[in-house]
């Protein structure tokens, strides 16, 4: 494969190709605009479970083995080689943050992987508008995040 500059492409679906300037032109900038999207996800799970670990109300510091038994409760580890804070409890999974972090996570994972096949198609235009979408929204709102690590998977 390699890559090509045609304005002619097929877009995700065969009933979507591209037959003039502005389809093509259209398409490069719905492109550009998942890219922002998918990094406006990215930033926007990161935010709000930063803010749900936060809001919990501190409770002294307790030992995992203390806590095994102890299924209602909020258990809070720290790990201190990695600074982190683990915040766990049986209800917690069935919590409405949790629920709304899930299906962001899908439709991150729906984003990224569309924006992969749009890369996929070898279309030079499309390749920079998707490079530029990412680029902008990493831009946009990548000043919001509250970690400095960078856990999210690029080949995604």
């Amino acid at each position: 494969m390699y890559f090509f500059y045609s304005t002619e492409v097929i877009f995700l679906f065969r009933s979507w190709k591209t037959t003039s300037i502005f389809e093509f032109l259209l398409a490069c900038v719905l492109t550009c605009l998942l890219g922002v999207f998918y990094e406006w996800l990215k930033v926007f799970r990161e935010v709000m479970l930063y803010k749900n670990v936060f809001s919990i109300k501190q409770k002294p510091l307790i030992s995992p083995r203390l806590t095994e038994g102890a299924d209602d409760e909020v258990k809070v580890i720290t790990d201190p080689s990695h600074g982190f804070i683990h915040c766990r409890t049986r209800a917690a999974v069935f919590s409405l943050t949790h629920i709304i972090q899930t299906i962001t996570y899908g439709l991150q994972m729906a984003v990224s992987y569309l924006l992969m096949l749009i890369v996929m198609t070898f279309n030079v235009w499309l390749f920079l508008a998707t490079v530029l979408g990412c680029a902008i929204g990493h831009f946009a709102f990548a000043w919001q995040k509250v970690s400095i690590f960078d856990n999210n998977c690029h080949c995604h």
